[in-house]
């Protein structure tokens, strides 16, 4: 797993690191998967958070790096510390398919409880690799289940199918999500979440 934190003199954090490793791991053990109210919201589709399954294999490759964060820390990913989160799945039909498709990431709202959101912070600057960028409030991932997606149909998804993340609503569940408010929100090729 590739895991590091760095505060703003560039120092490293490892036994952190391997402590708050364990504590997931802990949870993803135990079913500490999804908050409460998101848990509700995804049993009423057949999908349901998940633990089993190919993950990817450690390649100590970023595809996420975190900025800002709780204290000023800066986190960055690879795709295994980011299953280590937790995952969950769910069915949706959006404008970019014909049919629904099915994803599979990390809940949006675990990822924040992980890094720490900043005080005073509201929104989420996503810029993605070819710099599209978009802001999300805070409360969006809070809220709803929104998913970082890292697999469409059962793979991961290269650069050129939206990957290696990109930000899912779950529209299936919420009619409010399905209006075009929020289809610009749906960024993908994610590669750097900050905080305002």
């Amino acid at each position: 797993m590739f895991f590091l934190r760095t505060d703003g003199a560039g120092s490293t954090f490892p036994k952190a690191g391997v402590l708050i490793s364990a504590w997931f791991l802990i949870g993803m053990l135990t079913g500490a998967v999804l908050g409460q109210t998101q848990e509700s919201a995804l049993k009423s589709t057949p999908e349901a958070p998940i633990r089993k399954g190919p993950v990817a294999q450690t390649s100590k490759k970023t595809v996420l790096t975190v900025k800002g964060a709780a204290q000023g820390k800066t986190f960055r990913f690879d795709l295994p510390s980011l299953e280590k989160l937790g995952l969950i799945r769910y069915t949706s039909k959006n404008i970019w398919y014909d049919k629904p498709v099915t994803y599979e990431g990390v809940l949006g709202s675990k990822l924040l409880e992980f890094v720490g959101v900043p005080a005073g912070a509201t929104k989420m600057i996503m810029r993605a690799l070819n710099d599209y960028v978009v802001e999300i409030p805070i409360e969006d991932f809070r809220r709803w289940p929104v998913m970082l997606a890292l697999k469409l149909n059962g793979k991961y998804m290269s650069v050129r199918e939206k990957g290696p993340i990109w930000v899912v609503y779950p529209n299936h569940l919420y009619p409010e999500l399905q209006s075009r408010s929020y289809q610009g929100k749906w960024i993908w090729q994610l590669q750097e979440i900050s905080f305002q």
